[in-house]
């Protein structure tokens, strides 16, 4: 005994094999993979996806059936002699729709000499029936039922069925032409399903290449505050006499009237350090004020020092300046002010300093 779960994995599967895409399938079979607000008020009842997936489990490919000229059989007759028990429960287009594939059904199988799918009664009480309608020019043992063959296209809530291909009229239908058709179908579907993958490539393309410029974009921006970095730091003396030069040109520096103050607007941690170091924009290092110097700025210098101790810090403990700068930016978070991180990093000296921040002594 098959359930419903049978139906469902063959409908699934073969309008996956067919090249419906997932969401196409999920939204055909009521399958919801996550609730949204937009299903609450959304009809989930799309035409071309529900006709796209239809017209993939249609085996052979979708079709309608239509009364040939000359067989005087009319909507009425259909509803009363070949589906009457179906016209009298459901509406009269669902009935003309079922009615046509099941009048087509009989005469094939008449025409066959395997067993029929339909009961034999049936088929005579159908028979006999259309046998007598008056005014029927057609021959008795020609179909008078046209089978023509669908080509189902849209696009989300549009959808266009046009006539592909059908039988001749006079009802003959030879191999090759019924061959040389399929063939035309196949090709038909073959071609919209390599668009429809293009299509998605070429949309996944397009996120690989956003994704591909961001990152550019965040490269070249640190690359470029690295590059400012650099280039307002002066330079360093290299060598053995490396300390005696840097005393000289502070004691040059000094003779010469460097101002002793300290900038007014530092642009990030980097530059605290830079102006604790070396000075920013012709200053005196504030490592080397005097008491006096440093009683001129007390208070900006008090605010600034525990800055300049805590890159002090990570630097006897083996890090790089510019590397303890970059620290503390991460901790305190890189979208704060330098006057943010400064107030913070004074609340936590309180606490013995931020946790990510303390050096543990081995």
């Amino acid at each position: 005994m098959l359930g419903t779960h049978s139906y469902r994995k063959f409908g699934g599967t073969r309008a996956r094999r067919s090249g419906c895409s997932r969401d196409d399938v999920d939204s055909r079979g009521r399958w919801k993979r996550r609730k949204r607000q937009s299903d609450t008020y959304i009809d989930p009842c799309l035409p071309w996806p529900d006709a796209k997936v239809a017209s993939f489990l249609c085996k052979g490919g979708p079709c309608s059936y239509v009364t040939k000229d000359g067989s005087g059989i009319s909507d009425d007759w259909i509803l009363q002699h070949v589906v009457p028990k179906i016209a009298s429960r459901f509406p009269r287009a669902v009935a003309l729709v079922l009615g046509r594939a099941l009048l087509w059904l009989v005469f094939e199988e008449r025409s066959r000499t395997n067993e029929p799918y339909l009961p034999s009664d049936l088929h005579d009480l159908i028979w006999e029936a259309y046998r007598d309608i008056p005014g029927r020019t057609l021959p008795l043992i020609e179909n008078p039922i046209r089978k023509v063959l669908l080509l189902v296209t849209g696009d989300e809530g549009e959808v266009f069925v046009d006539e592909l291909v059908g039988e001749d009229e006079d009802g003959s239908d030879n191999n090759g032409r019924r061959t040389r058709r399929r063939f035309e179908r196949d090709e038909m579907r073959a071609l919209h399903s390599q668009v429809a993958g293009l299509r998605r490539d070429n949309q996944e393309l397009k996120a690989q290449l956003e994704l591909f410029s961001n990152r550019t974009d965040r490269q070249f921006a640190t690359l470029n505050r690295n590059v400012q970095r650099i280039a307002v730091q002066p330079a360093r003396p290299i060598g053995r006499n490396a300390r005696a030069a840097a005393i000289e040109q502070i004691e040059d520096t000094s003779e010469a009237g460097v101002v002793a103050t300290l900038s007014p607007h530092p642009r990030s941690i980097h530059s605290l350090w830079l102006e604790y170091e070396f000075g920013i924009g012709g200053r005196k290092a504030a490592k080397d004020f005097t008491a006096v110097e440093r009683g001129r700025v007390k208070y900006t210098y008090h605010r600034r020092k525990v800055v300049w101790d805590a890159i002090a810090e990570l630097v006897r403990s083996g890090w790089t300046a510019n590397t303890a700068c970059d620290r503390i930016q991460e901790v305190y978070g890189r979208h704060l002010s330098d006057t943010n991180i400064v107030n913070r990093m004074r609340r936590d000296r309180a606490n013995g300093g931020h946790p990510n921040l303390r050096i543990v002594q081995v």
